[in-house]
């Protein structure tokens, strides 16, 4: 099941998300230590076409694996939406990204 969330255009108030993998010793889904690994955002508009965004992506909490992308007044458009997001995380040269499945939808509303 796709995650939707719902944003007002010109939103510029941090978005925090807390990501979750599986531990394969445990089999639970569960926050991880990101420390040292470099947090990135991938955003692609209604038509698919990938957004180059202005705003900020960092760690808020590395260690449990919380980002925040911090947009800037123009990254998230009403005309462009939905928008579809998906987190990444880099660390030596190992890549990952959040949701692993349908990325999440951003649907993006007049104010």
């Amino acid at each position: 099941m796709r995650q939707t969330d719902e944003y007002v255009e010109g939103w510029t108030a941090p978005i925090d998300y807390e990501l979750k993998r599986t531990n394969e010793t445990t089999r639970r889904v569960e926050t991880f230590d990101a420390t040292g690994s470099t947090p990135g955002l991938v955003l692609v508009d209604r038509d698919g076409n990938a957004i180059d965004t202005s705003g900020k992506v960092t760690w808020i909490d590395a260690a449990n694996s919380v980002i925040r992308y911090t947009p800037a007044a123009g990254d998230l458009l009403a005309s462009k939406s939905p928008y579809r997001a998906r987190w990444t995380v880099t660390d030596s040269g190992a890549f990952s990204a959040y949701p692993k499945g349908e990325l999440m939808e951003w649907q993006i509303r007049t104010p």
